[in-house]
């Protein structure tokens, strides 16, 4: 009787804890390890510069200031607006070196980028999460994606072969349509302030260079400020 009065003692405690790891188990299966963040700021502030990777012949520099207002803690417009500074590249003053010291006559391609743009779009954050530094330092970041459309004003070097060694080039511009791709992400320093990181695409819309569409890729760096 004593035997079998400590077994029905013993499945009733081993039930119990059965009970209680499976309810333990359910909330933690309930409980996101990492939640969307509450987002009391509404609006912030991007600065961010970079460089154009498209161009062969030109470096530019754009320099960009947007300004972003949530409607949702995943959704905002934004509004942006960005003028790029430009350099020949190396190649393009090996070739002219190269077309002056031999006396021969040649001619760089007709090439452009583009010199300034403005957009408005949506943002799109899927993606959050955070990071640590040795198990002390958390910084919190989110991935986001950006379309937009605009205008693109665009500066465009022809080159016209003369009489003469060395060719003439002759400057234009034009202003097109666009449409704006980004993907981006911000790292957290303080709750109102976050560096940032982004791939830009711009697709101008308009005849350059006997083509419609022209692509301009660009890899920005900045400091996102909330307010």
């Amino acid at each position: 009787m004593k035997t079998i009065l400590i077994s029905i003692i013993m499945i009733l405690t081993l039930a119990i804890h059965a009970k209680t790891y499976r309810e333990a188990e359910e909330i933690s299966r309930t409980i996101p390890i990492v939640s969307i963040p509450k987002i009391e700021q509404k609006s912030s502030m991007f600065l961010k510069s970079g460089q154009s990777m498209n161009s062969t012949f030109i470096t530019s520099y754009p320099i960009t200031l947007s300004y972003n207002n949530y409607f949702h803690k995943s959704f905002a417009w934004v509004f942006e607006a960005s003028f790029s500074f430009a350099t020949d590249s190396n190649l393009k003053e090996s070739i002219e070196n190269m077309i002056k010291n031999s006396q021969q006559k040649a001619s760089i391609p007709e090439h452009h980028y583009s010199m300034a743009h403005i957009m408005t779009g949506v943002i799109f954050k899927p993606i959050y999460g955070k990071i640590t530094f040795f198990s002390e330092k958390i910084i919190h970041f989110d991935t986001y994606i950006t379309v937009g459309a605009g205008a693109s004003m665009n500066k465009i070097y022809k080159t016209e072969s003369t009489d003469e060694t060395t060719s003439k080039v002759e400057e234009s511009s034009n202003f097109t349509g666009a449409l704006f791709f980004a993907l981006g992400q911000n790292y957290f320093l303080t709750n109102s302030l976050a560096l940032n990181f982004e791939i830009f695409n711009n697709l101008t819309m308009g005849d350059i260079k006997g083509e419609f569409f022209n692509q301009h890729y660009s890899i920005r760096f900045g400091m996102q400020y909330l307010f």
